[in-house]
């Protein structure tokens, strides 16, 4: 067995776990800020001393290895809600998973004098030019695969949506959705599709009421409207609503006010990390 060092071991174990992090943003596409990774990224190396305890049985090494996956996602990544939360944690698992994988394949075609496996944890002994030089090639990986699936993605499709009302604000990633054609019946307004749970951050009660439909819309409380719609062959009814302020932010161009629209709400989009769907009307 090697003579572990604690040094060396929280920051490969940091190296590590940054870069899988990082590597789970660039697959999710997630917007966190540099700051978050590198805290997560410290808390995974911290939590590499795990190492050092006991040999655990493999269920146990799970478990533990799932609940940092858990602290750390949380850590370096903003509440989007528990779905979110939830897919973000199973892919930085699984990548972590594969990274396990290849590792235990290097360990395989080593002597094991400077690399040791215990409680799903890894430790190598190696130089700090050793460290410095793997960090530089996997940072500059990183990058590279960052450049490349972000100047393959299609451009101009990725938008910051910003709703303003009743003195409250809230804002979410959009998607630019090219099928979308939903105008409001009666006035022939553009209507933008955004999840209940973004929407509720600026309703008021009454206002949340009448989007679930559990008041009678009437004379048109806050212009609460119906509004039909019809995907893959299925017919439905959205509630939707006029907020105070609509703003579209785009990257390298200036915010575009789009007050006057309509804000449709639904429960889920099932778009990933997009929770509102922008149509032809509005771009």
């Amino acid at each position: 067995m090697p003579i572990i060092y604690a040094d060396i071991l929280i920051a490969i174990n940091w190296l590590i776990d940054d870069l899988i992090l990082s590597a789970t943003a660039c697959v999710l596409r997630l917007t966190t800020t540099r700051r978050r990774l590198l805290l997560a990224g410290l808390l995974g190396g911290i939590s590499g001393l795990i190492v050092l305890l006991p040999p655990q049985s493999v269920t146990v090494s799970l478990l533990i290895k799932l609940l940092c996956a858990c602290v750390l996602t949380a850590v370096a990544f903003p509440w989007r809600g528990f779905p979110s939360f939830f897919k973000t944690t199973v892919v930085f698992f699984s990548i972590a998973a594969m990274f396990a994988g290849i590792l235990s394949g290097i360990w395989l075609h080593t002597s094991g004098e400077t690399f040791l496996v215990r409680n799903g944890m890894v430790y190598f002994s190696v130089s700090p030019l050793w460290l410095a030089l793997f960090a530089g090639v996997s940072y500059g990986a990183v990058r590279v695969y960052n450049r490349f699936t972000r100047k393959n993605a299609p451009s101009n499709c990725e938008y910051t949506l910003v709703i303003e009302h009743g003195g409250k604000r809230c804002s979410c990633r959009a998607l630019y959705d090219t099928g979308l054609h939903l105008n409001e019946p009666f006035s022939g307004k553009p209507v933008l599709v955004v999840e209940r749970e973004v929407v509720f951050e600026v309703a008021d009660e009454p206002l949340q009421e009448a989007l679930l439909l559990r008041q009678t819309v009437g004379a048109g409380y806050c212009n609460v409207r119906i509004i039909p719609y019809r995907a893959l062959g299925n017919n439905g009814l959205l509630p939707a609503f006029m907020p105070k302020s609509i703003t579209v932010h785009a990257a390298g161009k200036p915010p575009r006010d789009m007050s006057g629209a309509y804000v449709a709400v639904a429960e889920n989009l099932g778009r990933g990390e997009f929770r509102a769907l922008i149509g032809s009307g509005f771009l």
